[in-house]
């Protein structure tokens, strides 16, 4: 008897839809471009962005996707911008 107790006590119950895969228990990540991006789409746990230059100004046409970084964190990518040939730096933070 005892032993079953322990093993329900780790198990976790999901509620029907839910994927369960943003380990953040429940709460919803959300992505903000500090600079070099324009978010096109966010579901919870992936961000959906445009490269754009910090230079000149070009959005760059194909979409680009990463996992949302963690609350307090950012990620930093540098990348050459197709129109000017300027580097650029592609900063998103994660809430």
């Amino acid at each position: 008897m005892g032993l079953l107790v322990v093993a329900l006590v780790g198990c976790e119950v999901k509620k029907e839809g839910d994927s369960g895969s943003s380990g953040t228990g429940g709460a919803v990540r959300k992505a903000v471009a500090i600079s070099g991006a324009v978010i096109i789409e966010q579901d919870g746990v992936k961000v959906t962005y445009r490269r754009k230059c910090e230079w000149c100004g070009h959005v760059d046409g194909s979409t680009h996707t990463m996992d949302i970084p963690r609350t307090g964190t950012r990620s930093t990518m540098s990348f050459t911008c197709r129109k000017c040939k300027k580097k650029s730096k592609r900063i998103m933070e994660g809430m």
